[in-house]
This record gives C-alpha cells, structure tokens and sequence, in this order.
C-alpha cells in the first residue's frame, strides 16, 4: 500500500512539473444558511441567509491537459439570522455565525480551448475539512444586545465540520471569476447540548488572481502589480 501511496504522489508531482503549477488567490462574497432544529425556536421567526466575505489561496498542480488537483485554504463566516414578527412595533433578531477556517481539496477538470482567445473554463469538485475557531450567538432588538459562545456553554456545537464543495470558474489566463457550493454534511451539533441538529450550507462567487509558479511566465504580471 505504501508502494503504492509514493507511485501515486511522484506520479502527480512529476505530471505537475511537465503541465504546470498555478496559485489562485481569491476573494469574493458568500450566503449561507443553517438546517437546524431545538424545542425553544418559536414558528413565528422567519430565517434569512448571512452574507460575508471569503478570502483564500489555492495551489493547482496539473495532472495533465485536461485534469489538475487543487488544494487550498479557505476562510468565511456561515450562519443563520432569524427575525421574529414585530411586537408593539419592535422585532427580535437572533444570529447563529460560525467563522470558519476550510481546506478544500478539489479535482479539476479543465474544458478544451478552441483557440487561445475563448475563455478557461473548468468544473472542480471534491471534499472539505473546516474548523470553526470562533462562533457566537447574537441577540437584539431596539432596547438589548447580548452575544454568546456557542461553542462552550448549553448551545454547544462541534468546531469541526466536513462537507463537499462543487465550483465553476470561467476567465482569462490570470483573472477568472468562480461560483461555488459548499454544502456541510456533518451534523456538528453535541448530544448533550440543545440542538438536535445543526448543518451549514454555503455558496458564493470569488474572483480569482493567478500566478504560475514559474517565474518566466508570471514575471510580466508581477511587474504590472509591485511596479
């Protein structure tokens, strides 16, 4: 099995080094939404996305033409808000946001180019571990603002989430924008805590700036941004 292991990655890394080795940096923004459920969520709250920023880096080292891996590193914030019906001319809004840390690692398959002048354009897909280093509940209305840890306490949910991401992204050589979903399919809710259920569901667009790691090829661009 190791035999195999090492075949594999030499495999990889020498395809990479014939095809082509790209950095991604991206940022963008994001929607999420929580599936969950607990006893004391009363019907009359309607739920709504949270929006927030995304940032990260992707490696993609080429397999060949047509296939590359990308690996990558990934931050957002996912979440919930819930606003209740207004009371006296005042409403209740509730927030669940979890700030995540995520490292995904996505198979790529790259679209054939008729010429050089039509568009990249490439389908990923593949797994994500994500750890959630801080989240909090946040409660207010015109008169209160209270926020609370949800990782620590009787809300108490587990940091550590995995899930699939699904993502086109289409552009030129070095610009390029994506589209993606990233749905969790971890229930990260405790036994013991009072959720039943608690899952993340995220989408999102980033633009994406490209560096070929070979100096040659990206030295025309790293001269059009630090000069």
């Amino acid at each position: 099995m190791k035999k195999v292991f090492l075949a594999v990655f030499f495999t990889v890394f020498s395809s990479s080094l014939l095809f082509g080795q790209n950095v991604y940096l991206v940022g963008g923004l994001s929607g999420s939404i929580v599936s969950f459920s607990y006893t004391n969520v009363p019907d009359f709250y309607d739920e709504f996305p949270v929006l927030a920023p995304n940032v990260g880096v992707f490696y993609e080292a080429g397999i060949n033409r047509t296939w590359s891996l990308k690996p990558g590193i990934f931050a957002n914030k996912q979440g919930v808000k819930l606003v209740s019906e207004p009371t006296s001319g005042y409403y209740v809004e509730n927030k669940y946001i979890i700030s995540y840390v995520e490292a995904p690692l996505l198979l790529c398959y790259k679209f054939r180019r008729s010429s050089k002048r039509d568009l990249h354009m490439s389908v990923s897909a593949g797994p994500f571990l994500s750890y959630g280093y801080y989240g909090k509940f946040i409660t207010s209305n015109a008169a209160i603002y209270e926020e609370e840890n949800i990782f620590v306490g009787s809300d108490d949910l587990f940091r550590s989430n995995y899930g699939a991401t699904i993502m086109f992204t289409t552009g030129y050589d070095n610009h390029r924008l994506s589209a993606y979903i990233s749905p969790g399919l971890r229930n990260i809710a405790m036994s013991e805590g009072i959720f039943t259920k608690f899952r993340t569901m995220s989408a999102g667009i980033s633009y994406n700036f490209i560096l070929n790691t070979n100096p040659k090829k990206s030295g025309f661009v790293l001269r059009k941004m630090f000069y």
